[in-house]
């Protein structure tokens, strides 16, 4: 057996139920979470363009859940303070605090606490490449 061979069969075995997902069911999940945020907004007319924008950034990431979430994964969540203008924030996790929210550190090296209703971790070289497995394994 090759280790290429090796490789792959080590990585289809790490696979685990929860990933089991492809690119269309990850951006269908992402989907309705953006819209659930900007229901009761949208009438904001930045919020439009906001959107559109969340989402083509959100490419890249997954809705997780926060018992998937690590220190150093890359996140994405909404700034949802100023309803007229929600902005997706990007960061990495550096921490948790005693009240449960986790510690991102921004651009600038700004460090804010947060506990979204929903949050986004970029997918990593390893998730991307798994995804396409399967989805190649669907396409048989």
């Amino acid at each position: 057996m090759s280790s290429q061979t090796e490789k792959i069969e080590n990585i289809i075995k790490g696979i685990s139920k929860t990933e089991i997902r492809t690119l269309t069911q990850i951006k269908d999940l992402n989907s309705e979470a953006v819209d659930d945020i900007f229901a009761d907004f949208i009438i904001y007319p930045r919020n439009e363009e906001n959107k559109l924008d969340s989402l083509e950034e959100l490419k890249e990431y997954q809705l997780i859940h926060y018992s998937e979430l690590y220190k150093g994964d890359k996140v994405a969540y909404f700034k949802t303070r100023d309803f007229w203008n929600v902005k997706l924030i990007t960061g990495t996790v550096v921490g948790q605090n005693k009240k449960g929210e986790y510690s991102v550190k921004l651009k600038g090296n700004k460090i804010v606490y947060v506990l979204p209703k929903y949050i986004f971790r970029k997918l990593t070289e390893e998730e991307k490449f798994k995804i396409q497995l399967i989805e190649a394994v669907f396409t048989l």
